[in-house]
C-alpha cells in the first residue's frame, strides 16, 4: 500500500500493529485499493496530488503510527507514480490488440502460449520497477 511504500522510501520500519486496529481502519490501510487511488473528479492532477499527501497523512494518524513518512515532496512523487500506474492498467490501448484464443495443442496455441511468457516477462520488470522505486 502506499503507506508502506511511503515508509520504505523513507528507510523507516512500520510500528503500527495490524491487530491492534479496528476493522474500518485496518481495510483503510490493507484494502485493495490505495489511499488516495480513487481521486474526487473535482480535482485536477495537482489538486489530487495535494488530496492523496494529504489523506496519506490523515491515515498515519488513524492509525498512531509514529514513523516518519518522509517529507511532502516525497509522497507527492509517490502520488505520481501511482497516477501514472493506474492510467497504465485502465488504458483501453492495453487491451485494444488482444486475439481470440487459438485452438488448443496448435501452433497458434503455442506462439501464443511464448508471446504470454514474453509479456509475463514485462510485467515482472513492471514489478520489480515498482520494488526499487519503493526502495
Amino acid at each position: 500500500n502506499a503507506r508502506s511504500i511511503a515508509l520504505a522510501r523513507n528507510r523507516v520500519g512500520d510500528d503500527v500493529d495490524p491487530g491492534a486496529l479496528d476493522e474500518g481502519t485496518f481495510s483503510r490501510l490493507y484494502g485493495a485499493v490505495p489511499v488516495g487511488f480513487l481521486r474526487p473528479q473535482a480535482l485536477d492532477n495537482e489538486a489530487w496530488l495535494e488530496h492523496f499527501v494529504t489523506e496519506l497523512r490523515a491515515l498515519q494518524e488513524a492509525v498512531g503510527g509514529a514513523s516518519p513518512l518522509g517529507d511532502d515532496a516525497s509522497l507527492r512523487d509517490l502520488a505520481r507514480f501511482y497516477l501514472t500506474y493506474a492510467r497504465d492498467l485502465i488504458d483501453e490501448r492495453k487491451y485494444a490488440d488482444v486475439p481470440e484464443p487459438a485452438p488448443r495443442g496448435s501452433f497458434a496455441a503455442l506462439a501464443a502460449r511464448a508471446s504470454r511468457d514474453a509479456r509475463n516477462s514485462r510485467e515482472e520488470r513492471v514489478r520489480n520497477g515498482l520494488v526499487a522505486f519503493a526502495r
